[in-house]
């Protein structure tokens, strides 16, 4: 991302240069580059929106909308940079584990127990164990 942006601020800066250089007129190189700004130009706008969508962001259409419409202030623009490369936050529903550590489960009022056949830590109050399928319950 870091890349893509640096690279068209030069290109957007080198056709802007390129265009206001007062010997345009007389080298035919100078005219395509400072032309080359109508295509690098619109590019370095739409980062943003281009980004979002890549990282396949939640909030892609706010961040294109806002890109869009208010993109022309400076302030707008990097506010939907930031959203765009800032990693989406996963909420949990309540309940529900994330797994990562055993101390989390515990405060969140879960007790864990390995399963009887592949070891693994499931809820004491599953029904199947989510990594090899047993039934956890005794059958009746």
């Amino acid at each position: 991302m870091y890349v893509r942006l640096f690279v068209l601020m030069v290109l957007v800066a080198f056709s802007y240069y390129a265009g206001v250089s007062p010997n345009t007129r007389n080298h035919g190189f100078n005219t395509v580059v400072a032309y080359s700004l109508l295509v690098f130009g619109p590019l370095l706008y739409v980062l943003p929106t281009y980004e979002a969508f890549r990282s396949r962001q939640p909030k892609r259409l706010t961040i294109a909308l806002l890109n869009i419409f208010l993109g022309w202030t400076v302030v707008g623009w990097v506010a939907a940079l930031v959203m765009a490369v800032k990693k989406p936050e996963v909420a949990l529903p309540d309940g529900e584990e994330s797994g990562y550590f055993d101390s989390e489960l515990l405060v969140r009022g879960f007790s864990i127990i390995p399963c009887p056949k592949c070891g693994e830590k499931v809820r004491d109050d599953a029904v199947k164990c989510k990594h090899c399928g047993t039934s956890l319950t005794p059958a009746n």
